[in-house]
């Protein structure tokens, strides 16, 4: 009788946080997770956060806390916090700067030295290799992109939450995860929002190249100043989330924020992974 159930394994990812400053409270932290990223959502986790300190700290909100503990918070969240930062200062606009190395990106596949990849869209989703180091002793640092984005994340499985496919090449390649970085306007986003959950949203414009993705194995984001965006917020007495703060922004891993950070580092954890029960069959079919 053929088994009605499967077991998969999943790669997992080591994300170490770092805060400006060196005192207790700003130490820099590490997670074991299998997504982590910054951008819009992570921003919305902070306002989530942010509004239920509030409540807890006003006693005429202290008795609805439980209540905005739910999905009715993270609505009143973005409506109330997010989507305004987002519309007057474009507070979802990060400037980053993402790095990676060579001799990371050899150690991950020992049978190909060039496994930093872009997958590009106009070609078909071609992965194409990043560096061409044959000298997996020297290392050499690639920057991948700088600039702003609204979402910048790493995957190890394709799902996000609730179904939303955000990393459709995750898990195709061993030992390594999938970096995406959105930068297509929200109205845009919003257009497209049945392909964006499917995970066949591509962007095959050569000027604006709104969506990018990376395969690696380790990889460096960190947070540029933007003088505009922070002398705005400086002077903003409203601003309730930590991404006013100079070269600082909110991150995100498995759902959960963990503050703001100034820089953040990913990698696989090598040799080991997560096994999980699926209810769907084996895919190897004996004849």
């Amino acid at each position: 009788q053929q088994a009605t159930f499967d077991i998969v394994e999943l790669p997992l990812l080591k994300i170490t946080t770092h805060r400006s400053g060196s005192t207790a409270t700003t130490k820099d932290e590490q997670y074991i997770t299998f997504f982590a990223g910054l951008g819009f959502d992570s921003l919305m986790l902070q306002d989530y956060y942010n509004l239920q300190e509030y409540m807890k700290t006003h006693s005429f909100w202290r008795n609805y806390r439980q209540t905005f503990s739910s999905v009715l918070g993270y609505c009143v969240a973005l409506v109330t916090r997010t989507l305004p930062q987002c519309l007057e200062r474009n507070a979802h606009q990060v400037p980053v700067e993402i790095t990676t190395t060579t001799t990371a990106a050899a150690s991950a596949n020992k049978n190909n030295k060039s496994s930093s990849l872009w997958i590009d869209h106009r070609r078909g989703d071609v992965a194409r290799p990043l560096d061409d180091n044959d000298d997996d002793s020297e290392e050499e640092r690639l920057v991948l992109y700088r600039g702003t984005t609204g979402i910048v994340a790493a995957s190890t499985v394709p799902y996000y939450g609730g179904g939303l496919r955000l990393f459709p090449f995750a898990s195709l390649y061993p030992n390594q995860f999938q970096l995406r970085l959105g930068r297509i306007h929200p109205m845009r986003g919003m257009l497209n929002l049945p392909g964006i959950f499917k995970g066949t949203y591509r962007d095959f414009t050569e000027d604006s190249f709104g969506c990018l993705d990376f395969i690696l194995s380790q990889c460096s984001i960190r947070i540029m100043e933007n003088d505009a965006t922070n002398e705005k917020n400086k002077n903003d007495a409203t601003t309730t989330t930590s991404s006013n703060k100079k070269n600082q922004y909110p991150v995100q891993q498995a759902g959960e924020s963990v503050g703001a950070c100034t820089q953040v580092d990913i990698e696989t954890v090598p040799n080991t992974t997560a096994r999980f029960v699926t209810l769907l069959p084996s895919r190897i079919i004996q004849g």
